[in-house]
């Protein structure tokens, strides 16, 4: 008989009745959080969770949350946040405003009963296990059933076709990567990128911003935000597949020579007249300072340096070119984008945050990077700031094989030979 799975709750697209529940699982739901923050979604956004909408206290002992747009493809189309994420023992806490304003200071919610819904197999054994496995099959099932754009029209030309059983998911946890692997169907990972490392930054803790005045003093560089016309120069120092439609939606921030002309107008890259544009995961942190794909001269007014943050916040696209390496500008520009350009991501519902709402919804401080494990470079930039590398962090960009689960929808036997085997990538 078919596996009884348990049922995929629909939330508003806003998230509205998400965030609540995952700020105070910070740092560890971050990318989640901040996507679901950014103002950027689509008629093809959706936001699916283990429980209903209606749950307004704390989350269940095992869930799992997402938020998908499979419009996005060949970029990231789904981000996830799971119990599996959180470590064992770890205190929860959340920052609070003191009663009459002032600075914030945390409040303990104490150790969770279940140690955070780690590692179920060695803590609480086949029955948590079993019912987290339940909950992400009916949520891979559920995004399956979901109703491509590209199933019924092609992309827009010039594009490959799309292969719209293959959901690609950014920053998939390790753990739940291994999960997936051991638990669901043999082949459901098709392929994943190397892993990356976890940065993660509390900004109220240790303020990043340098005054830009003090340090470029004598330089003769100017700031600015990377512009539309800069976007070919950004795309080719990477071999990471970007898209100016991702790009013209993301906070940025660049370094230009004398004399450059660095305005933006309404419409400019990262401002919210950019949405009609689209939005993607326009990569991960995984860039390194050092030289990238097609490395050649460049127009005098060319920026020199910029950095971009990701649909979900993530520090991406980090460049400065060889001439001017060596003085840390990268350091320079991942401190001010930090500083200047989190706000960016405090929209809730059909507007932004203002005022309290911002305090204690859009400012709670923490910035992330994803950055390689090669990538020294990038590694010693986020340890310079204070980063601190998320224990048990490491994530992947992962291409999930949707057919893999059709074999569910026949019923199959719970043992080891049809559940087991891992899907490799």
């Amino acid at each position: 008989m078919p596996l009884s799975l348990p049922e995929i709750h629909t939330h508003p697209a806003s998230g509205h009745t998400i965030l609540p529940l995952l700020l105070p699982f910070l740092p560890y739901s971050l990318a989640l959080v901040r996507r679901l923050q950014f103002h950027g979604r689509t008629e093809h956004s959706h936001v699916l969770a283990s429980f209903p909408p209606f749950t307004t206290t704390e989350l269940p002992r095992e869930f799992v949350v997402a938020y998908v747009d499979r419009s996005r493809a060949t970029e990231t189309e789904c981000w996830l946040f799971s119990s599996l994420e959180i470590p064992s023992g770890r205190l929860r806490t959340r920052r609070r405003r003191r009663e009459g304003g002032g600075e914030e200071e945390e409040e303990d919610l104490g150790e969770s009963e279940d140690g955070g819904g780690n590692n179920v197999e060695e803590e609480e054994g086949r029955g948590r296990r079993d019912t987290f496995s339940a909950q992400l099959r009916s949520l891979l099932l559920t995004l399956k059933r979901l109703d491509s754009p590209y199933t019924h029209a092609p992309p827009p030309l010039p594009s490959a076709p799309i292969d719209t059983s293959i959901l690609l998911v950014g920053g998939l946890h390790e753990r739940v990567l291994r999960h997936m692997r051991t638990y669901l169907p043999a082949g459901i990972i098709k392929r994943t990128t190397e892993a990356y490392v976890k940065y993660v930054f509390d900004t109220h803790a240790r303020p990043l911003k340098e005054r830009k005045e003090d340090v470029l003093e004598g330089s003769g560089l100017r700031w600015g935000k990377v512009r539309e016309r800069d976007f070919q120069l950004v795309m080719s120092r990477t071999d990471i597949p970007r898209k100016e439609r991702t790009l013209v939606l993301l906070p940025s921030v660049a370094l230009f020579p004398p004399n450059t002309n660095t305005g933006s107008a309404a419409g400019e890259p990262g401002s919210h007249d950019s949405y009609a544009h689209g939005v993607a995961h326009a990569g991960d942190g995984r860039d390194e300072e050092g030289a990238g794909a097609g490395e050649r001269d460049i127009a005098p007014t060319a920026p020199i340096a910029w950095a971009f943050l990701g649909p979900d916040a993530s520090l991406t696209a980090l460049h400065v070119e060889p001439s001017h390496r060596g003085l840390g500008l990268a350091r320079i520009l991942t401190a001010n984008i930090f500083a200047e350009r989190l706000p960016d991501y405090t929209s809730v519902g059909d507007g932004a945050l203002r005022g309290e709402d911002y305090r204690a919804m859009g400012n709670d401080g923490w910035a992330h990077a994803d950055v390689g494990e090669e990538n020294l470079a990038s590694r010693r930039v986020c340890m310079a700031l204070g980063g601190r590398e998320v224990e048990g962090g490491r994530v992947s960009w992962t291409w999930v094989d949707l057919t893999k689960l059709d074999l569910e929808q026949e019923g199959g036997k719970r043992d080891k030979g049809y559940w087991g085997g891992g899907g490799g990538a």
